[in-house]
């Protein structure tokens, strides 16, 4: 079984646990959602560097187309621009590592550079030129679609990266129209192959322009008036949309203006939708920053608040763990003490105000009368409770102690014994109260004319017996006398004649036990009694034998 110990640090452990589990995941959810908001902005980018970059390749089909057919020499100086353009937004794209492992990507800057060439040597049909550019748009449209399905993060952003999809192909149907109105404006009109494909992409245009106008209006997504919404009132716009109409009400076969007039009308609307988008794109970026530096510093603060929290629990634990621990210790110390010592006057010693001082109170309170009792019950079990003396138990034991020690230091030890005269007499005549106030007054002079290292006790009746220490047979007598005296000084009313005591005194001798020398004693007390009473007499002898004098004084 776990003692305390192991307990109060399991709980601690298991306490601490909970606090920092509770504490990571909220830290890992907003780290995950900062994450989620690092990602988008990082799709985004790429989304924004591929619209980029279709851009300009819309520029340079549409600068191509026109070079074809007009071979204008001002055209292919701009067309040659546009290619150092689209190169820089394709090496963009590719520092993005979105074209790794995609077939197009592997197969297009090849197929672009020899198309380029046949361009500038006017060596190919300008449908196939329109066309290998379509295709090459619309490979990267599908990538933007991808990169836009792969985001997690669109809560918040899902209305504007819808719009983007919508405003991108809205841009590439126009930039068709616009390429394919060209020569009609160029050659006078168009065939009928070439009107079916107008009125394809014309269609496009418009159900993209439809859906993106109405996502822009359902959700405000840059400011109240974005962009967009407002260049497409503008009378450019219904020009442009006006010599769309007439080309396909004359089925492609009555034109009339300038190609340049057209083609600026168209870029300026096409430009305008990529003002649009970056618009999009920035609202977007600067909702993300927002959203990501909240983020940072929510994560910055909580993590601070992590720390201080678990250091002030870590430290708050520690200290009442050592308080514990240390109230335990002291706690268990003292009782094993009390234990070994059996000395009940040991108490705990506590400085805190606490529940284990309460424990510690309690507990000394216990000792206090533990210890009373047992002083009561070492008091009645070893005092005569009539005279406040010895008895006779407890004499023997500590005569014993003094005779070991008697033998081990070779000191000398005497033993007296005593008895009132005629005390039978004075509980008789004056009564059995009486007879107990001579006991009290007899111990009491006896234990005032003793010294503090002899011991007296109430042998039994009114006979009384004195253990002097380091004291041989002539001061031990010269005791007696003493006492003697003292008694016969007593004056204890209603008792008209005077109190006496004989004595019997022996002095130890070497081997000499406790019982053969009470004896000795005890038969010296016999003889004072049997000559007269008030008397002192000694026992003589010199070996544990039986051979011994006696003489009364």
């Amino acid at each position: 079984m776990m003692n305390i110990r192991t307990r109060i640090f399991f709980l601690a452990f298991v306490t601490l646990s909970a606090v920092t589990i509770a504490f990571y995941v909220e830290y890992r959810d907003i780290n995950k959602k900062l994450f989620a908001i690092e990602n988008t902005l990082q799709v985004t980018n790429k989304i924004r560097t591929i619209s980029e970059l279709v851009h300009s390749l819309q520029k340079e089909r549409g600068l191509s187309v026109n070079y074809l057919l007009g071979h204008d020499k001002e055209l292919h100086n701009l067309y040659l621009k546009q290619c150092a353009i689209t190169k820089s937004k394709w090496d963009q794209l590719k520092s993005c590592n979105l074209l790794k492992k995609n077939k197009f990507a592997t197969n297009f800057p090849n197929a672009l550079i020899e198309m380029r060439q046949q361009i500038s040597s006017s060596n190919i049909d300008w449908h196939v030129v329109r066309s290998f550019y379509t295709s090459a748009i619309n490979n990267l449209l599908e990538l933007q679609i991808l990169e836009i399905t792969s985001l997690e993060y669109s809560q918040n952003i899902s209305h504007e990266l819808q719009s983007l999809f919508y405003l991108a192909n809205t841009k590439e149907s126009l930039g068709i129209v616009r390429a394919t109105l060209n020569q009609g404006y160029s050659q006078g009109n168009l065939s009928a192959k070439e009107l079916e494909y107008l009125i394809h992409h014309y269609g496009a245009f418009f159900d993209n322009h439809k859906i993106f106008k109405a996502i822009s209006k359902a959700h405000i997504m840059t400011t109240q008036d974005p962009t967009w919404l407002a260049k497409t009132d503008e009378d450019m716009y219904y020009s442009v949309i006006a010599k769309i109409d007439y080309a396909l009400n004359s089925e492609g076969k009555a034109f009339s203006g300038s190609t340049s007039a057209w083609w600026n009308e168209v870029t300026s609307i096409i430009d305008t939708l990529k003002d649009t988008e970056d618009t999009i794109f920035e609202h977007i970026n600067n909702h993300l920053s927002v959203k990501k530096e909240y983020y940072q510093n929510y994560l910055f603060w909580y993590g601070s608040l992590i720390f201080v929290v678990l250091m002030i629990v870590i430290l708050l634990t520690y200290f009442a763990i050592s308080r514990i621990l240390k109230a335990l210790f002291i706690l268990i110390n003292s009782l094993n003490e009390l234990e070994y010592t059996q000395d009940f006057s040991l108490r705990i010693n506590s400085t805190s105000r606490d529940e284990f001082d309460q424990i510690s109170n309690s507990i000394n309170n216990l000792l206090d009368y533990t210890d009373k009792i047992i002083k009561e019950k070492e008091f009645l079990a070893t005092t005569d409770l009539l005279t406040g003396l010895m008895n006779r138990r407890s004499f023997i034991k500590a005569s014993q102690v003094e005779i070991d020690r008697s033998e081990r230091y070779d000191t000398h030890s005497s033993l007296i014994f005593c008895d009132i005269d005629f005390f039978k007499h004075i509980n008789d005549e004056y009564s059995h109260s009486t007879g107990d106030r001579v006991l009290k007054e007899f111990a009491k002079t006896i234990m005032n004319n003793l010294r503090t290292n002899d011991y007296i006790c109430r042998w039994g009746g009114e006979e009384f017996l004195i253990f002097a220490t380091e004291t041989n047979l002539d001061s031990a007598e010269k005791l007696a006398q003493k006492l003697r005296k003292k008694i016969m000084e007593l004056s204890i009313k209603p008792i008209e004649q005077q109190v006496t005591c004989s004595f019997g005194v022996a002095q130890r001798i070497d081997g000499e036990s406790f019982n053969e020398l009470c004896e000795r004693a005890d038969e010296a007390l016999y003889n004072a009694k049997n000559s007269g009473r008030n008397k002192v007499c000694v026992s003589e002898s010199t070996s544990p034998a039986k051979n011994y004098n006696i003489k009364c004084k």
